[in-house]
């Protein structure tokens, strides 16, 4: 069974990955000349650098296999115990957030009449099952308006960089959605959950010893020249039963030869804004997916000798909401803290593991989202600027960086906004009308890596059938 796997991002290299392991023969078409999508890790100057992602935050059972069967298993990474603490800008200054529920009751991030508020939320009726309901509303509706700007709202800029006002709750954050819908309290599900103690995963927040790049390198080197980089696909056609999918390979960014071949199935595994570069067969209409809005984000990594930074940096970083209108940034890590391995000369393994060179830090923010779209495209000069100016007042910094990196993502993040139900159900008449297509990727069950890795596990399973 040949199998078209479009997209080399984590779900596509899982799809391909798993159809290689069942025994058939997938070709993966990347249109970039690097397999990953925004997962990437460049060691540059004794700091390690991430494009997107820096940890794997929640785990699941497919992930869990799949870093296995990869043969990753032993190059996994646990982030250190003090990167639990997190830290929410307010007044101006990271105030640490509350950890757990019992911790609420005298967290200094809200104020007492928030607190008192919050400490009612078990007695919240629960929304309708068909309601759409955003985030913010959600947020508010259950805790009160401090916990929606100094909670929710600084999460939402973190995971999706994202408007909590336009988020659809069921959608962004399925699980906190069923949380009140079963238990009929956020706490209560909360205080009953219980840690899975036999997946060693659980959460808990991994890398790997050179980062979150090894995944992807792994799995294509696994596909070897079954992944061809450097070949977007620019038409898809229905031939009988088969498909022929055709397109350019490309040197240096320039087409240089058409190629074309027949295929028995494909999964398209590349983000949903890419289908319109593409000439497809007719079929259901591709209008709700074409209104899906990615977030631009820019990624800026800076490293500073340690005794220039006034902060503890004991934490996994800082979020900013949106109500500190002074600051910019969305939020930073706190990256040489959340894995502090220690560079030394005379020990391989440690410096194999460091985020950054003895006596220094490593810190990632990021700027733009649905926030200010516009800093995402600012020249790198201007976005340093804004970045250090944001850090010098919030960590206390007082020297200069030795260290500058900086990439930016014109469409980073899909929207799971009100209405993303009718995109999903879009996805599924077009997997309906054309047999053997398949769709994957970080717009269908999550925008996690996990939740990618498992939209590409089913896509597979589901071709197999």
């Amino acid at each position: 069974m040949r199998v078209a796997v479009i997209g080399a991002g984590i779900a596509g290299l899982t799809a391909a990955f798993r159809l290689r392991l069942a025994g058939a023969e997938p070709v993966v078409f990347e249109a970039q000349a690097r397999a990953g999508g925004v997962i990437g890790t460049e060691r540059i100057e004794g700091f390690l650098v991430e494009f997107g992602s820096t940890t794997i935050q929640t785990a699941n059972p497919v992930l869990d296999t799949l870093i296995r069967d990869a043969g990753l298993d032993m190059d996994l990474l646990p982030a250190s115990k003090t990167a639990r603490k997190r830290y929410i800008v307010r007044g101006g200054k990271p105030v640490a957030a509350p950890g757990s529920p019992a911790d609420l009751v005298t967290s200094p991030l809200f104020s007492a009449r928030a607190r008192r508020r919050a400490l009612r939320e078990p007695l919240i009726p629960r929304s309708r099952p068909t309601e759409e309901e955003s985030v913010a509303d959600f947020a508010r509706r259950r805790f009160g308006p401090e916990a929606l700007d100094y909670g929710m709202d600084p999460f939402v800029a973190g995971v999706y960089g994202g408007d909590p006002k336009r988020l659809a709750i069921r959608h962004a954050f399925p699980r906190i959605w069923r949380m009140e819908q079963e238990s009929g309290s956020i706490v209560r599900a909360l205080l009953r959950g219980r840690k899975d103690k036999k997946n060693r995963m659980a959460g808990g927040m991994f890398s790997f010893r050179k980062g979150l790049g090894q995944l992807p390198e792994a799995l294509s080197d696994a596909l070897g020249d079954r992944l061809r980089l450097s070949a977007p696909v620019r038409r898809i056609e229905r031939q009988g039963a088969r498909w022929i999918v055709s397109g350019d390979r490309l040197l240096a960014g320039h087409a240089q030869t058409t190629w074309s071949e027949p295929f028995d199935a494909v999964v398209y595994a590349a983000p949903l804004h890419a289908l319109a570069s593409i000439a497809l067969p007719e079929g259901p209409s591709l209008e709700p997916l074409s209104r899906v809005v990615y977030a631009p984000l820019a990624v800026t990594a800076m490293g500073f000798r340690r005794e220039h930074v006034g902060h503890p940096l004991d934490g996994f970083g800082m979020l900013v909401p949106s109500v500190e209108r002074s600051i910019r940034i969305l939020g930073t890590l706190f990256t040489s803290s959340i894995f502090p391995g220690r560079s030394s000369a005379s020990s391989m393994f440690q410096s194999d593991i460091a985020r950054a060179p003895a006596e220094h830090v490593l810190l990632t923010t990021m700027i733009g989202g649905m926030r200010n779209p516009a800093l995402a495209s600012l020249p790198e000069k201007e976005a340093y600027d804004l970045v250090l100016g944001d850090l010098r007042r919030l960590l206390n910094i007082s020297g200069e960086p030795v260290f500058r990196w900086h990439t930016a993502w014109e469409r980073a993040v899909p929207q799971y906004d009100i209405g993303y139900g009718d995109t999903l159900d879009a996805i599924d008449r077009l997997e309906a009308a054309w047999s053997g297509w398949f769709m994957a990727g970080n717009y269908r069950m999550g925008v996690s890596i996990g939740d990618a890795a498992k939209s590409g596990e089913e896509a597979a399973r589901r071709c197999l059938l």
